[in-house]
């Protein structure tokens, strides 16, 4: 059985994406985190957050032989809208319908040296707060 302090922990997001799906920001399980876009930005022409610029680039700075640069060079950006995404989330064929090739964002745009940035400044903030929740 998980802890509640293991559903906290899965459920971290940027306030950011909580406000703009609706989510209640009251419920116990988010804690928001606020995260300087500076920071923790790749892509801010297009929503992206599946297999997109910021996963990509995780993905290839982490595990380089298995990423297809060329290939995630080529793919054109997905330019979904909100209300697009608010259908995306709920999966299956609406999901492949919306996103046929499965990733939502813009996985060219790949760039190494702003993910170890981004992977810094989330570390050093999502560890800050799961230290203050579980002092609390």
């Amino acid at each position: 059985m998980k802890s509640h302090y293991a559903d906290i922990i899965e459920n971290l997001n940027g306030t950011n994406l909580i406000a703009r799906m609706d989510l209640n920001k009251d419920a116990s399980y988010l804690v928001n985190i606020e995260l300087d876009p500076n920071k923790a930005n790749l892509e801010s022409n297009v929503i992206d957050i599946h297999a997109g610029a910021t996963e990509t680039s995780w993905m290839a700075l982490s595990y380089p032989n298995l990423v297809n640069t060329e290939n995630a060079k080529a793919l054109k950006p997905t330019n979904l809208t909100f209300a697009d995404l608010k259908q995306w989330i709920k999966g299956g064929e609406i999901a492949k319908g919306i996103t046929p090739l499965g990733y939502c964002g813009n996985p060219s745009n790949i760039d190494l040296s702003k993910i170890k940035i981004m992977a810094d400044a989330i570390a050093e903030k999502y560890s800050a707060e799961i230290i203050n929740v579980c002092n609390h």
